[in-house]
């Protein structure tokens, strides 16, 4: 992997970032006052400077807030909630409390955390800060379902089949948007469609008013980046969705990105060798709602190995778990990616070796950035196995509280599977992989 080579990897995650940004967009400003003998000073991840009287309960949330800086949140929830022991009026501990679960992904903890500060301390800097939080996490909901729902106009047929050509190891469609003829990457790691603003002027849309409704979150940068969701008329070989919801966003994707939204209603399968993907209902020949038992090892009638292997579904993303160096730990299956790549926290979990001196150009859907380059002695799904194989390393993946928070993201690319037949099964949770 030459220093100089460019990689690009895109990926949208789930639901639970769309929480998470809301959730750190909602900031607040709390007002200082003067510092005495009897007082301590803290600043908040606001930037603000507090001032609150010494005390147990106080010094536990200057601890915290420190802990909230240094990324530690565990560290930093155990010292708001013992805050919270020593006095039960700590509105401000109450908070940080909910933005420390939110990054550790307990969502239902955050938002009780949330509830309970805006209504008890209604008329607190706090209270008032939590009341903005839910108010703008509803509104994301609210966008959330929006980018989610389509009317079914269209058309979804039994079986079908779709060609792809490959630049650099991204598979590229054909696809129809408003009558327009685009290039489109397959991304299993994205959740939604994304297009950019330049790609709405190719259509001859009109470009988005008003306040960004959602955000999108990726490789490129740290944090997630505004976007707006557009209603388009899309086809895709025979699959046609009309007023369909897609993602709008500022950002330098070379081709829009087609998402699991897209073709989450069919079973799919990738054939290399043809350069074929196949489509088939997910309800075509069951009815009975069950879940067959499917084996990790078959024939096909091709006298072909079938080896299956099962995944989860965080959202629309597809996670898989793998060997990495004899540990175990779960990836984003992601087509849209070139090359496999970790987050700083998650490599740091996995005690990845990372040469510094190796940097690799990438872009994602987030913008442009460099990673690192660490090689892993052997990843291995199922039949699928590399030996001393690279990978790129980057702090900049705005999906930090993706699969386990603080452990980091790690995405599964074309250099890994590549060469390899796969059907993705999403009634049966299982990726074949044939050779």
């Amino acid at each position: 992997m030459a220093a100089a080579a460019a990689a690009v990897i895109d990926a949208v995650f789930s639901r639970r970032h769309f929480y998470f940004a809301a959730l750190l967009a909602a900031s607040h400003c709390l007002p200082a006052s003067g510092q005495g003998p009897n007082s301590l000073s803290v600043t908040l991840n606001s930037g603000e400077t507090l001032v609150l009287p010494r005390s147990r309960t106080n010094s536990l949330f200057a601890v915290g807030l420190k802990c909230v800086k240094e990324g530690s949140y565990q560290k930093a929830l155990q010292c708001f909630e013992a805050a919270i022991a020593a006095d039960k009026r700590n509105a401000y501990a109450y908070y940080y409390s909910a933005l420390c679960l939110a990054k550790l992904g307990d969502r239902a903890r955050s938002l009780s955390y949330l509830q309970l500060t805006a209504r008890n301390f209604a008329g607190s800097d706090a209270g008032r800060a939590a009341a903005r939080t839910l108010k703008e996490i509803g509104t994301q909901d609210a966008n959330y379902s929006a980018l989610s729902s389509w009317s079914g106009r269209g058309n979804l047929p039994k079986e079908t089949w779709i060609p792809f050509t490959v630049e650099g190891s991204s598979m590229v469609v054909d696809g129809i948007v408003n009558g327009v003829p685009v290039k489109m990457i397959f991304d299993t790691g994205a959740e939604a469609c994304i297009f950019s603003l330049k790609n709405l002027k190719q259509f001859g849309l009109p470009l988005p008013q008003g306040k960004p409704s959602t955000l999108v979150v990726g490789v490129g940068k740290d944090e997630p980046i505004p976007a707006w969701i557009v209603r388009v008329n899309l086809k895709v070989g025979r699959i046609e969705k009309n007023d369909f919801p897609v993602m709008v966003a500022d950002m330098p994707v070379r081709h829009p990105l087609l998402g699991q939204q897209f073709f989450n209603d069919f079973a799919y399968s990738v054939d290399n060798t043809a350069a074929t993907i196949a489509f088939k209902s997910r309800t075509a020949g069951h009815s009975d709602g069950k879940k067959p038992v499917q084996p990790a090892m078959t024939v096909n009638n091709s006298g072909k190995y079938v080896y299956s292997v099962p995944f989860r579904k965080d959202g629309q993303a597809l996670l898989v778990t793998c060997d990495v160096n004899g540990r175990k730990t779960e990836m984003v299956f992601d087509t849209g990616a070139e090359l496999t790549l970790f987050s700083e926290k998650r490599a740091e979990a996995l005690a990845l070796e990372v040469d510094r001196r190796r940097q690799v150009a990438i872009g994602g859907v987030a913008g442009a950035t460099s990673a690192s380059v660490a090689v892993v002695r052997r990843l291995k799904l199922g039949p699928v196995e590399r030996i001393d194989m690279p990978v790129l390393v980057t702090g900049k993946v705005s999906t930090r509280d993706a699969d386990g928070g603080e452990k980091g993201i790690a995405l599964l690319g074309q250099d890994f599977f590549s060469g390899w037949h796969y059907k993705i099964d999403e009634r049966l949770g299982t990726i074949s992989f044939i050779r």
